[in-house]
């Protein structure tokens, strides 16, 4: 089983990194319905889906990731990075 989730977290941050936005959930759920996501898999989640565009799906993982492990660096740093990304979508939205 652990080698079988690692597997499915790995296929959703490939997903990703191809741009297959619509596809980088499904994994991580399923890796989710094996066993509960650590800090550092929801932080993984949200890294997956900031690289799709998907920055308010992202925010979430990051602060779940926050509530599994407060002041977690990287997590702080991905919340950081989701909340800069959404500003500058909203300004060139204007």
């Amino acid at each position: 089983m652990r080698y079988a989730r690692h597997a499915l977290l790995n296929l959703g941050l490939t997903y990703a990194l191809m741009g297959q936005a619509s596809m980088v959930d499904e994994p991580y759920r399923r890796a989710a319905a094996l066993a509960a996501l650590s800090s550092g898999e929801e932080h993984d989640w949200g890294v997956a889906l900031l690289t799709v565009g998907r920055y308010r799906e992202a925010r979430e993982h990051a602060e779940r990731a926050l509530g599994l492990a407060p002041g977690d660096p990287n997590a702080e740093r991905l919340l950081r990075v989701v909340e800069r990304r959404e500003k500058e979508t909203a300004a060139t939205a204007r």
